[in-house]
């Protein structure tokens, strides 16, 4: 999602749900995150949200190994 909204900030640090509802944020758009919310109420109220359902780190592109010396 990062790589497909470079100008949405924080995005590969998020999971798909919470970087849906950041996107809408960020672009204005009521609509989808009005529905994303009501999604997100939804699944909460059949399973307490866990610091897992916020937070990822997901560039969305294989990692390039670290140099070596």
């Amino acid at each position: 999602m990062c790589t497909r909204n470079p100008d949405v900030l924080g995005l590969c640090h998020m999971t798909p749900e919470a970087g849906r509802a950041w996107v809408a944020r960020a672009r204005g758009d009521n609509r989808t995150l009005d529905r994303e919310l009501a999604a997100q109420e939804a699944a909460a109220a059949v399973r307490a949200p866990k610091l897992e359902d916020v937070l990822s780190h997901n560039h969305s592109r294989p990692e390039t190994p670290a140099p070596t010396e």
